[in-house]
């Protein structure tokens, strides 16, 4: 189990946030968390391409 901090934006208000990525368990997985700036929920897929970790940032409605 290895728990690497990634950073992205929020896709409504462009700040900079953060979220722990287990890589154990949440590679493929679609997770969901509030921005914590302007509390809008962000759906977060999380991925592996070319041995690195990938987010991939979208609001709920996209």
């Amino acid at each position: 189990m290895e728990i690497i901090d990634c950073d992205f934006y929020c896709p409504y208000c462009q700040q900079s946030n953060d979220i722990a990525v287990d890589t154990s368990c949440d590679i493929g997985q679609q997770l969901i968390q509030d921005c914590r700036v302007c509390c809008s929920p962000i759906e977060i897929h999380v991925f592996e391409w070319d041995g690195d970790i990938q987010l991939d940032i979208r609001t709920d409605s996209e």
